[in-house]
């Protein structure tokens, strides 16, 4: 039976049997630490942990990913985007809610990416070697942004298969990141003040800037969704929430306040990346620490998150560098150079399945987990991969 380590049974029991508080014996997974602000521990939108890819994990236990035979060398993640698949393009056996993942290492020139409900596979090709950037769109094209700055739509999915195109495309352009929008319907990039919509034949790109009622200066990430864009620039330190009326992108607010108050100590949080969440809500993370926070339709924040320590050999995410979002499926995934993390979306209204299937776990193993997490013997200095109960489980399956 092959697995997704990093679903086993032991953090779903930690997440189920261990109060989610900033007490410092609390571990793992993503806790909302809410706000200033008294509904700020009611959030319309919250998370749990799910699926976690790192280069330990890869290295220890390859087979849980890719079968037997198969391993790879996670050096580094540089970008990941997630997207549920047209038909035809993406996995058969996956739900028309169910995103196809792709994660680029740029230092090992490959591109890792999910099949079916539990496994990974992966393409290495010399065009991904120091690539800066990539994005996935729902019709199955991979856009990369290569070392040259020239974006290309280098590969392609078909029937759930990553594949290379024959004769692929490229448009040179002054691109720092590339960024899919609109659904997945569309790609963008931005530098500088600029941000620019690319044609998905690449043959043009036009500035999109003075649709924005707004004068950038030092854009760091942005998202668009059909006639709405968040952008954030001045060096991280303003986010600005726009509406589409006619053909400009009118000013709704720039007044987020970031800064946090942790006891006495304020701190003031650069943002990394945005994400439009389901019902125009937006995510914010924030490039020096590990925080997430989410702002209503309104842009006013109800809620802040933290990506807490975990035990070996799973890592908390710190700092959070990146996020990506396919609002048909239920998960936000954030990451930064060493892991990804994907955390399962739930909110009043509903709670998604998770995109991952957790594993079938023996009694014995669920028991005894459960009696090391109590006794109090499972710690921050536990290498859960050395446990003989989780050995002897590994080599079943």
């Amino acid at each position: 039976m092959r697995i997704v380590l990093p679903i086993l049974l032991i953090f779903s029991i930690i997440s189920c049997n261990k109060p989610k508080t900033m007490d410092s014996t609390y571990f793992g997974g993503i806790a909302n630490i809410g706000l200033n602000d008294p509904e700020g521990s009611k959030p319309n939108i919250v998370f749990s942990q799910d699926l976690q890819v790192n280069s330990e994990i890869l290295g220890r236990a390859p087979k849980l990913f890719f079968g037997q035979g198969v391993s790879i060398d996670l050096r580094g993640i540089e970008a990941v985007d997630v997207a549920v698949l047209e038909f035809g393009k993406g996995d058969p056996s996956l739900t028309k809610t169910q995103e196809t993942l792709v994660i680029l290492d740029s230092t090992s020139g490959s591109i890792l990416y999910s099949k079916g409900s539990n496994s990974l596979s992966y393409i290495t090709d010399s065009s991904l070697k120091n690539a800066k950037g990539l994005a996935l769109l729902a019709n199955g094209e991979v856009y990369v942004l290569t070392v040259e700055k020239k974006v290309s739509d280098l590969f392609r999915f078909t029937g759930g298969i990553l594949i290379k195109n024959s004769t692929p495309k490229e448009l040179f352009g002054p691109f720092f990141k590339i960024k899919s929008g609109d659904n997945k319907k569309s790609l963008y990039a931005f530098q500088g003040d600029s941000i620019f919509k690319i044609a998905l034949t690449l043959d043009s790109f036009v500035d999109i800037s003075s649709s924005f009622e707004q004068k950038f200066n030092g854009i760091t990430a942005f998202d668009i969704e059909g006639n709405l864009s968040v952008v954030s620039d001045t060096s991280g330190t303003r986010v600005s929430y726009f509406k589409k009326q006619g053909n400009i992108f009118k000013l709704y607010s720039s007044k987020l306040n970031l800064v946090k108050t942790l006891g006495e100590v304020e701190i003031s949080h650069i943002v990394s990346d945005l994400e439009f969440l389901k019902n125009d809500f937006v995510a914010i993370s924030c490039v020096s620490d590990n925080y997430i926070f989410i702002a209503d339709p309104d842009f006013q924040l109800k809620a802040s998150y933290m990506s807490l320590p975990d035990v070996r050999p799973f890592k908390g995410v710190n700092p959070i560098l990146g996020l990506a979002l396919d609002n048909t499926a239920g998960s936000l995934y954030i990451y930064n150079y060493k892991v990804l993390q994907s955390l399962k979306e739930s909110s009043v209204q509903k709670i998604y399945a998770s995109r991952w299937q957790s594993p079938e776990i023996s009694e014995t193993l669920y028991n005894s987990v459960v009696g090391r997490i109590f006794d109090g013997s499972l710690s921050l200095s536990t290498d859960l991969l050395s446990l003989p109960e989780v050995i002897d489980f590994l080599n079943k399956n």
